[in-house]
């Protein structure tokens, strides 16, 4: 998303809020483009003109909300490799007192993300039921959402972790793990002798899965609307403050993805 201080027909300036793929200069961005990033353009096209109130209440502000999300769990996947790194470095065999600070900022971390990914999901579910459709739904069904699922009820609700390094990794134990009401992946099976549950938590594709599954949402929003479909684009900011804009339509907006 881009903030842009721009003017109305009558001069009045105003801060606007903008999809990246808005403005002409996308080839220059540091990361490269997604659908993600083309589908908070393209939505208002799925809400038919009787339903413009309705998405200007409810999609709208909740697409800017998940890119809100999206940005903050990229920091925070960030943060965590960095924090995983000075864990895994300070292993030492011959040491048997560790300051417990570190683990603890691990732990602040770990849980934001989870929060995070939690608040993602609940927005999938709103933009879903706004658009008439159930495509979260491929998301929350997978093993690995199941699993943060637990780990989030379980830090939030009933205990928290013993966290340490083992094997060249970090791990979460679990003793109160069966106090779940709903439990969606963890089982008794994972326990050992004295029903602590260990999970092993790596930083290296934290967050990949993620986006490659919102990509994929995404991508089955865009796939009902007709390519030759077209957005105004920003290409310059005129002296008085207006925009000067251009069209550019999907299917050159999906030629960008598919080429990057």
């Amino acid at each position: 998303m881009k903030k842009i201080l721009s003017k109305t027909v009558d001069g009045k300036s105003v801060w606007v809020i903008t999809p990246d793929v808005r403005l002409a200069n996308i080839n220059k961005r540091r990361l490269p483009l997604s659908y993600l990033d083309i589908f908070y353009a393209f939505a208002p096209l799925l809400v038919k003109s009787t339903n413009k109130k309705k998405w200007e209440e409810g999609v709208k502000s909740t697409m800017i909300d998940l890119n809100n999300r999206v940005a903050s769990l990229n920091f925070i996947v960030t943060e965590l490799k960095k924090h995983e790194s000075r864990l895994l470095s300070s292993r030492n065999d011959r040491k048997t007192i560790y300051d417990y600070r570190p683990f603890q900022i691990f732990f602040f971390f770990a849980n934001a993300y989870l929060d995070c990914l939690h608040s993602i999901r609940d927005l999938l579910m709103d933009i879903d039921r706004h658009l008439g459709r159930k495509y979260h739904e491929d998301i929350i069904k997978e093993d690995w959402f199941k699993l943060y699922m637990d780990i989030r009820t379980l830090c939030h609700h009933i205990e928290t972790p013993l966290i340490t390094v083992e094997q060249g990794a970090i791990m979460f134990r679990f003793e109160r793990w069966e106090k779940i009401k709903r439990i969606q992946f963890l089982s008794g099976q994972m326990q050992d002798k004295h029903g602590i549950i260990t999970i092993s938590l790596s930083c290296s594709d934290l967050g990949v899965i993620v986006l490659r599954s919102l990509n994929k949402w995404a991508k089955r929003y865009l796939d009902h609307i007709n390519t030759n479909e077209a957005i105004d684009q920003v290409k310059s900011i005129k002296k008085d403050g207006t925009s000067r804009t251009g069209k550019i339509t999907l299917n050159e907006m999906i030629s960008l993805v598919e080429g990057s």
